[in-house]
């Protein structure tokens, strides 16, 4: 399975067994290059991944995946980068994800869920 996949949905969305979800929240994905467009986005942390639903929620097929270990930096980005406040960035080999959170204590509940499972 490739670390950012869009491929079988339904499978996508089950639990593998030991797996736990630990956050659910929509966020606000950046996409496009340079006109970019920011559109809300499901996105579920479980012990085992960080999965990004087409939509804004869990009736939509899965978009993209990727596993926790798979992850080599997440971070919190200025809001002078990106014009928006309460960003934060997943990095992972292959991909990089911006993401925007609705205020100062999301970003933080998000950062602080997310760096424990994150490979060093």
């Amino acid at each position: 399975m490739s670390r950012f996949s869009a491929n079988k949905p339904d499978a996508e969305q089950k639990l593998e067994w030991g797996e736990t979800e630990l956050l659910e929240e929509v966020l606000h994905k950046r996409s496009g290059g340079f006109f970019p467009a920011w559109k809300p986005r499901l996105l579920l942390l479980t012990s085992l991944r960080v999965k990004v639903f087409q939509e804004s929620g869990r009736a939509s097929a899965v978009k993209e995946s990727v596993l926790l270990t798979e992850i080599v930096a997440i971070e919190a980005v200025p809001e002078k980068k990106h014009s928006r406040k309460f960003c934060l960035a997943i990095e992972a080999t292959d991909a990089r994800w911006i993401l925007a959170a609705s205020s100062a204590e999301r970003l933080e509940k998000w950062l602080t869920a997310l760096r424990p499972g994150v490979s060093s």
